[in-house]
């Protein structure tokens, strides 16, 4: 599965501030765990937040950060939302 995102280059060497927001799109809607992972700094850091939801974070770095999920009861299909 190939998968095409847009994503900005904010001027004058800023880090852009990437905003995610995750929501179920199952037909047994669940709550749900969004794991993400970004440079901060000098290391990574890793917040939980619980979904349906959003998290505002900056990325100090050109790296890519990750997410993952995982269902508090039965498995989700995730609409995943990424601004930046």
């Amino acid at each position: 599965m190939i998968r095409r995102f847009d994503a900005w280059a904010p001027p004058f060497k800023t880090w852009g501030i990437l905003k995610i927001d995750f929501d179920t799109i199952s037909d047994a809607p669940s709550i749900f765990d969004a794991e993400i992972t970004y440079w901060s700094g000098d290391s990574f850091k890793t917040d939980i937040i619980a979904g349906p939801g959003s998290h505002t974070f900056v990325a100090s770095c050109a790296c890519i950060p990750k997410i993952r999920f995982r269902s508090h009861t039965i498995g989700q299909i995730l609409k995943i939302t990424v601004t930046s």
